[in-house]
């Protein structure tokens, strides 16, 4: 199953504290429990043009690394 998790940080974009959701694609086996980081959602980008999200550079996305 599938999770969507909320990460708060530092977003340059917008020069403030911000949030996003990243969803993490369960990739699991039958030996192993596993994700993969899949998309994010950010709904300053979703209406905006952002560089950083265009071109996978997100502080946001790319430092938060989940462990389930």
């Amino acid at each position: 199953m599938n999770k969507i998790i909320m990460h708060n940080g530092y977003c340059p974009k917008l020069n403030k504290d911000y949030s996003i959701t990243i969803e993490y694609i369960d990739s699991s086996t039958l030996k192993e429990k596993a994700y993969i980081k899949g998309l994010a959602n950010c709904k300053y980008a979703g209406n905006n043009q952002c560089e950083y999200i265009e071109n996978k550079k997100c502080p946001l996305y790319n430092s938060n690394n989940y462990n389930f």
